[in-house]
């Protein structure tokens, strides 16, 4: 058996493992996984004006496989996720070594635990009774102009400063 036919079987097999432990995870506590679709991130990007830089701090929320984390840091940005499923933050850290990433990391911890303040653009793609809950705890660490980038769902008793298809943005005002 050649090299590259035993590093394919490796990366299957683990790849089936982090699956099977990413399901069962899932089952026992509750963590639906809903890929976001980094082409329409991407045109929400283009149309919504987000200008980034090197400099530009970003996060996703409930990061599940990282195609976001690795979209972001791949466009130049600092790019963090933050993953609760330990078998899909395995998967992301795999990613991020694969693609050589410099600017990105991946943190196991619920994103409540998260201070915010160093964040330039927050992105979510999770139910609105997390963002809800979340709502107070961002507004108030986040920085001056920093953004907050919703995908499907929007807060409550908040009219996002501009929306494009399903993609909303919050801007902080301080």
């Amino acid at each position: 058996m050649g090299t590259l036919a035993i590093a394919i079987v490796s990366y299957l097999t683990i790849l089936w493992i982090v699956l099977g432990g990413y399901h069962i995870y899932s089952l026992l506590f509750s963590t639906p996984f809903y890929p976001s679709r980094v082409k329409h991130l991407k045109e929400a990007f283009q149309k919504l004006g987000l200008e980034v830089t090197k400099s530009t701090n970003f996060v996703d929320l409930g990061s599940g496989d990282g195609r976001v984390v690795v979209w972001a840091a791949r466009m130049g940005m600092k790019s963090t996720g933050i993953e609760l499923n330990p078998f899909l933050t395995f998967f992301t850290k795999i990613k991020i070594f694969i693609y050589r990433l410099k600017n990105a990391k991946i943190k196991n911890k619920s994103f409540y635990k998260e201070n915010f303040g160093e964040y330039d653009i927050v992105y979510m793609y999770i139910y609105n009774t997390h963002m809800d809950k979340l709502k107070d705890k961002l507004f108030e660490e986040m920085k001056n102009g920093s953004i907050i980038l919703t995908n499907t769902f929007k807060f409550k008793n908040i009219e996002p400063d501009k929306s494009y298809k399903r993609f909303h943005i919050y801007k902080i005002k301080k």
